[in-house]
């Protein structure tokens, strides 16, 4: 008897957790007119706006839009200044791009703030961020945007900084627990998570998962991401929030990892097509838009587009 039934096992192909398929399925998009890296993304009118960062002639204004049903681009008006490593946010319909690193000493970081007009098609400076940085993690929540962590000419910082656009005010909040860069940041159920990142350098990848709230203005340790990386991208969908990407001393990576709020759990899913860093992503039409970024680690650039859905 026991023989039989370890032959109908093998014969109904069930399958150990090792050799189950990753969940999700991608699916490649048109890709964008010009390969780039370090980039800032973000959803605005049913439209992907892909802005500013690193194209092989150097620090870019450059901001170009993905029309997803269309499958078409365009250029939109240029930032005022070139900037890499930005972050971006939509509070009330309005699209803004935060911090970065401009044209000067790589690492020095800006305190800009801009917001987009699409009629008459231009970028308007608001109320500069009080702590200048860039590669940061920027979120949304009851339309203002959140700024955290990022790194500048003094180093990693764990600044938390909020901007009302109804006042055109910046206000510090609680830090960070921990200080660090190329991390990144999402808001689900009206609470912000800041995630991965690095301590100065990718031989310094961290997992950290830290959860802010507002009622509370605290920050609480949830769990880790399971593959310490920086450079990363994140979007939520289906209530859970994805994280794409990244970069290492070793490589690139294609990890594509979910994280469930209410479980304080994390699930593998389908890799990336192609491994990448120093990219963004969106979600829309209950897709993730992940596009551009780096395929090998440092000054690399690409056009990529692929969307994943769970």
């Amino acid at each position: 008897m026991m023989r039989w039934i370890a032959l109908g096992v093998l014969a109904c192909g069930f399958l150990t957790p090792a050799t189950l398929p990753a969940q999700g399925n991608w699916k490649r998009e048109v890709r964008a007119p010009t390969p780039r890296t370090e980039v800032a993304v973000a959803v605005r009118g049913g439209e992907i706006f892909v802005i500013g960062g690193l194209t092989r002639q150097g620090v870019t204004r450059l901001v170009e839009v993905y029309h997803p049903r269309k499958r078409r681009w365009r250029t939109a008006a240029p930032l005022p200044e070139p900037v890499h490593h930005p972050g971006a946010g939509v509070a009330g319909k309005r699209l803004y791009v935060v911090g970065g690193f401009g044209r000067g000493s790589f690492w020095a970081g800006v305190d800009t703030l801009y917001e987009y007009l699409p009629r008459p098609n231009v970028w308007k400076k608001r109320a500069s961020m009080p702590t200048a940085r860039g590669a940061l993690g920027v979120g949304v929540i009851d339309g203002k945007l959140h700024a955290v962590g990022g790194r500048n000419q003094r180093g990693d910082v764990a600044a938390h900084e909020v901007y009302d656009p109804a006042t055109d005010t910046w206000k510090r909040l609680a830090p960070m627990p921990t200080a660090r860069d190329h991390l990144a940041a999402a808001v689900l159920g009206g609470r912000l998570y800041a995630i991965g990142g690095r301590l100065g350098s990718y031989a310094r990848n961290l997992g950290v998962n830290e959860v802010y709230n507002p009622r509370t203005d605290a920050w609480a340790a949830r769990r880790p991401l399971p593959t310490p990386r920086s450079g990363i991208a994140a979007a939520v969908l289906d209530g859970r929030i994805f994280i794409f990407g990244g970069e290492s001393m070793e490589g690139t990576f294609a990890d594509n990892e979910g994280y469930d709020p209410g479980r304080d759990r994390w699930t593998k899913f389908a890799p990336m097509p192609r491994a990448r860093h120093g990219l963004g992503a969106a979600a829309w039409g209950g897709r993730v838009f992940v596009l551009s970024g780096g395929p090998t680690p440092g000054g690399s650039y690409s056009g990529a587009n692929e969307s994943f859905a769970p």
